[in-house]
C-alpha cells in the first residue's frame, strides 16, 4: 500500500491487514496465513503499549518469489513517553484501547481466520512473552516507570489469556489448516521484539 505521511494514521487496522493479505494472495502466498501474521504484529503492539503502529509499519515483501508479511519492526512501548495515555494509532474494528482476547479473536474471524488459529497465535505469543515483565527493570527507566510498564504488561497479558469460547468453538473439533504456520511465525515475531525487552 502506498501511503503518504498523513494517511498512514487515517486508515483502519483491518483495512491495512486485509489489503496486504489480499496482495500476498495475488503474489502466490496465503491470504489467511498473511492475515494471521499481520494480526500477530497488532497483538504484540498492543501487549507492549506501542501506540505508533501506523499503516506504514505493516508491510509485505517477496524474499523467495512468494509475497508474505515482513518480520515485525519499529516496535517499542510509547507509553512512558506519552504519560501512559497512548491508545493504538489505528482502530481495530472500532477499538483502539482496552483490547482483549475476544476482540482479537473476533477480528481474526472477520478477516477470515479461524477462531482456533487466532487462539493458538495468542497463546503462543503470550508464552513467548512470559518473562518480559521481569525484564522491564533492565530497560533503563526509573523505578516508577519500570513498575508501571511491568503492571501494564501483566494486565494486558492477563486480558489476552482470559478464557473465551463461543458456541462455534465448543461445537467444532476441526483443526485449522494454519497450524503449521503458527509456531514458526510466532518465533519470528517474538525474536523481532526480544532485543528490546529481554536477552537470554
Amino acid at each position: 500500500m502506498q501511503l503518504n505521511r498523513a494517511s498512514k494514521y487515517l486508515i483502519k487496522t483491518e483495512t491495512a491487514v486485509s489489503a496486504l493479505a489480499d496482495a500476498c494472495a495475488r503474489g502466490g502466498g496465503s491470504k489467511l496465513a498473511a492475515a494471521l501474521e499481520l494480526l500477530r504484529t497488532v497483538v504484540l503492539s498492543w501487549l507492549i503499549g506501542n501506540g505508533d503502529l501506523h499503516g506504514k509499519n505493516l508491510s509485505i515483501y517477496c524474499p523467495d518469489g512468494v509475497w508474505q508479511p515482513t518480520p515485525a519492526y519499529d516496535l517499542l512501548s510509547t507509553q512512558p513517553y506519552t504519560n501512559w495515555r497512548d491508545s493504538m494509532a489505528l482502530n481495530l474494528y472500532g477499538r483502539a484501547n482496552r483490547l482483549s482476547r475476544k476482540d482479537f479473536i473476533d477480528a481474526g474471524e472477520r478477516l477470515g481466520v479461524r477462531e482456533r488459529a487466532t487462539a493458538r497465535m495468542l497463546d503462543s505469543l503470550l508464552d513467548a512473552a512470559e518473562r518480559w515483565p521481569e525484564c522491564c527493570g533492565d530497560i533503563g527507566f526509573d523505578d516508577r516507570e519500570s513498575d508501571r510498564l511491568t503492571a501494564m504488561l501483566r494486565t494486558r497479558m492477563a486480558s489476552d489469556r482470559r478464557v473465551y469460547s463461543s458456541p462455534r468453538s465448543v461445537a467444532s473439533t476441526a483443526s485449522t489448516s494454519l497450524s503449521g504456520v503458527d509456531q514458526e511465525q510466532t518465533k519470528r515475531t517474538a525474536d523481532s521484539a526480544r532485543s528490546g525487552w529481554c536477552t537470554t
